[in-house]
């Protein structure tokens, strides 16, 4: 069985820049993505480039909140918001100086108040950064190669294994590639795989899944089982 410090399920931004952080203290870490490293919805070619907002001072932070929380219909957790508010321009720094991105601008303060410079869900202008993917590719492939995060493409998550008290100890993959299962013990997970629509089980070889040598767990673990807020729904698969 393989096993790492941090299993990552999900190769896109968010999933890459955990996965860095994750490094970054010296854990092992591994990435595993159903298709391709830098896929999914992040890296999907209609949605390059990418905007970037954030509040331009504390007045207007407190506006971009409400304006969330009012496109949110009331389901969007207000604390959760304010998280996310406040930390978007230690965000934006992050991919600059230490990610080491090379964000776009505005070409003047006259431009920046243009309306291709607020997002659809917004009603004003605000600090703007342009992101593009290659440069985002090269940053992000350097920092992957020098922190030694190992990559796991085409590897789809098809389901967690708990131990007997109901801690989550690693998760069951499915290597597209070579057609089999590949058990993962990890000590933390962190899923970044977005809302995409899973894949059913049943579109899998049932021979190779039920008989692969590879798929032994440990002791100490029960059989691959999801937790009780998942039993009702489609299988988890990214």
């Amino acid at each position: 069985m393989e096993s790492t410090d941090v299993l990552v399920i999900g190769s896109g931004i968010a999933g890459l820049c955990a996965a860095i952080e994750a490094a970054r203290t010296g854990a092992t870490v591994a990435v595993a993505s159903a298709g391709k490293t830098m896929s999914g919805s992040s890296f999907f070619p209609g949605t390059w480039g990418l905007g970037l907002i954030g509040p331009v001072d504390e007045a207007d932070e407190q506006n971009l909140i409400d304006t969330i929380q009012a496109v949110g219909g009331g389901v969007a957790d207000p604390k959760l918001v304010q998280t996310f508010v406040h930390g978007i321009p230690q965000a934006i720094q992050w991919l600059e100086q230490d990610l080491g991105v090379e964000l776009q601008r505005p070409q003047s303060a006259e431009s920046a108040q243009q309306k291709q410079f607020i997002p659809c869900f917004d009603h004003k202008t605000r600090m703007w950064r342009g992101l593009t993917r290659k440069p985002l590719e090269d940053a992000l492939t350097a920092r992957i190669e020098s922190l030694g995060i190992h990559l796991l493409p085409r590897h789809e998550l098809i389901d967690l294994v708990e131990d007997t008290n109901g801690r989550v100890t690693g998760t069951v993959l499915y290597d597209r590639a070579n057609e089999h299962l590949v058990p993962m013990a990890a000590t933390a997970h962190i899923t970044a795989a977005g809302g995409g629509r899973p894949r059913p089980l049943s579109s899998l070889r049932a021979a190779r899944v039920a008989c692969s040598s590879e798929a032994s767990l440990p002791p100490t673990c029960s059989a691959p089982r999801r937790p009780s807020h998942w039993r009702t729904a489609r299988p988890l698969l990214i």
